[in-house]
């Protein structure tokens, strides 16, 4: 079974249980989805901080010194045997505002545990310049591991032929 979510259009719902005195909302709040899933774009603080918690992500952020990237975090209720994550990466022309598409990156990584969140950087790479960012990110838990795909980055720049 696949539950997706398209971050950008998904409607906003949360779980809450109590414990004790204290109320823990799941999933946090900034987090969007719908049939269990959930995904929100880290703001800038919340990256570094995410970064400096985590070494793996610290040495996979090194890419995105040259290359444009982006980071979305995921969690979902029941759990994923793996996430699947598609992207477009586009350029904003000065002169007039308008966006150029430039490639598509889909993101495969491992999965995760019921109601952990999962930091998932989208690399692409196209070099960085003024105006590049990656958006219209689709979010996708698969629940087994039928056709499970390997951990990768797949950038497919506009006009590649693939």
């Amino acid at each position: 079974m696949i539950l997706a979510i398209t971050f950008a259009l998904a409607a906003s719902t949360s779980l809450s249980t109590s414990h004790a005195a204290k109320k823990v909302t799941w999933p946090a709040k900034g987090f969007k989805g719908s049939n269990g899933v959930y995904a929100k774009i880290p703001t800038s603080r919340a990256l570094v901080s995410l970064l400096s918690a985590n070494r793996s992500l610290r040495a996979a952020v090194k890419a995105c010194e040259k290359s444009a990237c982006g980071a979305v975090l995921v969690t979902s209720e029941q759990g994923c045997s793996w996430w699947e994550v598609r992207s477009n990466v586009y350029q904003t022309q000065a002169e007039d505002l308008s966006r150029k598409l430039l490639g598509s990156l889909t993101t495969y990584t491992t999965g995760s545990k019921p109601k952990k969140e999962k930091t998932i950087l989208l690399l692409s790479q196209e070099r960085i310049a003024v105006g590049i960012n990656v958006t219209e990110i689709k979010v996708i838990c698969h629940k087994t591991s039928v056709n499970k795909m390997d951990p990768a980055q797949i950038y497919l720049p506009v006009g590649s032929g693939s």
